[in-house]
């Protein structure tokens, strides 16, 4: 569906996590937390919406990053 939709794949999301600079931030208007890592991802600007469940961690969407959300991590790492 993430495909369809946006032309990523999830699987690819999990990349976000290894590491790499990434501006995170937390979406306050679901009933759980969620939260936003905006970073690079095979060279293109991507953010991927996630939650914790228990000990899972539930990757929601991957997309492609909005202008301000790529303005915020530039404003952090340049």
């Amino acid at each position: 569906m993430n495909v369809a939709k946006h032309g990523l794949d999830l699987v690819d999301g999990q990349a976000r996590f290894d590491g790499r600079p990434a501006y995170i931030y937390q979406l306050s208007r679901h009933a759980e937390q969620r939260f936003v890592t905006v970073g690079l991802l095979t060279g293109e600007f991507v953010a991927l919406v996630w939650t914790e469940r228990g000990a899972t961690t539930r990757l929601i969407s991957l997309r492609r990053a909005r202008n301000g959300e790529k303005r915020a991590y530039r404003a952090v790492f340049g």
